[in-house]
This record gives C-alpha cells, sequence and structure tokens, in this order.
C-alpha cells in the first residue's frame, strides 16, 4: 500500500513483478510516476492509466548520463520526487571455474549495486534542498545476508547494497531524506 501523501515516485525495475505493482500502487493514490524500465510495452501499458501523470524512461540504470538525463527530464516536467524506489535488478546462476562468468558479475554489480548509487544521485541535491525531504528505497535481497551455491555474484551484488545503503543511511543522517533497505 502506498503512503496517500507520496505525490511524485521514481520507480526503477517497474516493467515487471515487484516494481510493476509498487508503480501500479503509486498511480492508483494518483501520484506522478517516472516508470524506468527496460520493457516499453509493460511501461507504457502502466502509463496508459495515468498519461498526464506518467512518464516512461529506457535506460540502463548504470549508465551515469542516461539516469541524469532522464532525472532531468522528469524533475524539470514533474518536479522533485518524494520517493525514489531503485527496484531495477538483475539475476541468474554463476560459476567462478568459467571464466565467461566474471562478464555475469561484472553486470550484477553494474545493476544490482551501481545502478541503486546511479539512480539515487541526479535526485539527491533536489531532495535535499526540498522541506518535505523525501525517501530513497534500495531493492535488496535476503540473498544479500548469506551466500548461497551458484549464486555468488547476485549475493554479493545485494551484500554491497545492503552495506551502500547503511552508509548512504548514515551520510543523509540529520537531512530531511530517509534511506530504507528492502530485502
Amino acid at each position: 500500500c502506498m503512503p496517500r501523501h507520496v505525490g511524485n515516485v521514481v520507480i526503477t525495475g517497474a516493467c515487471g513483478g515487484l516494481g510493476q505493482a509498487l508503480a501500479g500502487a503509486a498511480i492508483a493514490t494518483g501520484a506522478r510516476v517516472a516508470l524506468v524500465g527496460l520493457n516499453r510495452a509493460a511501461l507504457d501499458a502502466l502509463a496508459a492509466r495515468a498519461p498526464e501523470r506518467c512518464r516512461v524512461y529506457q535506460p540502463d540504470v548504470s549508465n551515469v548520463a542516461a539516469m541524469q538525463a532522464a532525472a532531468a527530464d522528469w524533475m524539470a516536467a514533474h518536479g522533485t520526487p518524494d520517493l525514489v524506489i531503485a527496484n531495477a535488478g538483475v539475476a541468474g546462476g554463476f560459476d567462478t571455474v568459467h571464466s565467461s562468468d566474471l562478464a555475469v558479475m561484472r553486470r550484477m554489480l553494474e545493476i544490482n549495486l551501481l545502478g541503486v548509487a546511479t539512480t539515487f544521485q541526479p535526485f539527491l541535491a533536489a531532495m535535499r534542498a526540498s522541506p518535505t525531504g523525501g525517501a530513497l528505497v534500495g531493492v535488496a535481497s535476503v540473498a544479500g545476508w548469506r551466500g548461497m551455491p551458484g549464486n555468488g555474484a547476485y549475493c554479493a551484488s545485494k551484500a554491497g547494497l545492503i552495506a551502500y545503503l547503511q552508509s548512504l543511511r548514515a551520510e543523509l543522517r540529520g537531512t530531511p531524506l530517509t534511506v530504507h533497505t528492502v530485502s
């Protein structure tokens, strides 16, 4: 359930699963919603529920320039978000014995860890300056708390994310922003 006072939301990974459900809930409460993801058809279907309040963006969340451009466009059109949910992520098997899986690990770290920082960064100054502040939410996983065989890359990316969010929470203490970790 989305709180009623949240009027401006940015959600990455909005094209499926948890992100799609959160986006739908935000739209249903009347929020303006930036829908970020790679599946254009799914994003367009969500945006069609409230075209005047939604915009679709398809950047790679690990691409700094693309995320900054999307954030600038969103804030120019709809203002500073109250809530940024960094939900985009990838999972998959990983086996260190295979050298080709090192590329898999790199990509998981880029999306699941760096992508969260890249999502939050373009909004931080505006959200800190807002009198009402806002919330930053990173979607981690219980896999970040314990390694699992065959999932070392995913577990490492989510463990790194949990530590990053703990650090960011401490860095933003005393500001009007809150940082939340969902596992």
